[in-house]
């Protein structure tokens, strides 16, 4: 899970990387929205798999 926490920061990082720094420095508005929107898409992604996954599954007879 660190491995993939590492990944994905770094991914985030590499997307802020794409805008122009603003005047003062920081990372431009649209690089953390585009950030955020890859990251809630990910999840999003994950939960209708494992909803998927979830369907295929046999229940067991009371």
């Amino acid at each position: 899970m660190l491995c993939i926490v590492f990944l994905l920061q770094s991914g985030i990082g590499l997307i802020l990387d794409q805008w122009p720094r603003t005047l003062s420095g920081g990372w431009d508005p649209a690089g953390y929205s585009s950030a955020l929107w890859l990251t809630v898409s990910l999840q999003g992604m994950t939960v209708l798999w494992l909803l998927a996954g979830a369907r295929g599954r046999v229940r067991p007879a009371a």
